[in-house]
């Protein structure tokens, strides 16, 4: 599958993983949001966080994209394990776009909350998140 934004070339990755995907029911994540009504635990959900452009010389230019994936589930240890899991993975991970462009990959700190109503049924659940920096040189 062509890889064409920074978004299908994490779900390339994750696919390529299952020591992450395996985590997860159905081996997936939601992009964007999640849905309005979550069936399973855990769930996962990526969202572009920011996007930035610098340009380097008139020929070449470097984009940094920030992304988060966030981990909701029944409780702390779990939620905090599956976002250190994530982190793992994509930390210095080198990940390729159609046309050549290589995407470098790094991992931050994560991050949890209570996640009020974000469980099955609108319970409450754990969320904990970790942001993804990619950096494209084009």
């Amino acid at each position: 599958m062509p890889t064409t934004t920074p978004t299908q070339a994490i779900s390339v990755f994750w696919d390529a993983h299952p020591e992450i995907s395996t985590l997860f029911p159905g081996g997936t994540y939601y992009s964007g949001e999640a849905p309005d009504e979550v069936t399973t635990m855990p769930y996962a959900v990526l969202l572009e966080v920011s996007s930035t452009t610098m340009d380097l010389t008139t020929a070449n230019r470097l984009i940094n994209h920030v992304y988060q994936f966030t981990c909701m589930a029944d409780n702390l240890v779990q939620a905090e394990s599956l976002a250190l899991a994530i982190a793992v993975a994509f930390d210095r991970a080198t990940l390729t776009m159609s046309g050549g462009d290589i995407l470098h990959c790094l991992a931050t700190d994560t991050h949890w909350m209570l996640g009020v109503g974000l469980g099955i049924g609108g319970q409450d659940c754990w969320v904990c998140y970790t942001e993804l920096e990619l950096l494209v040189a084009r």
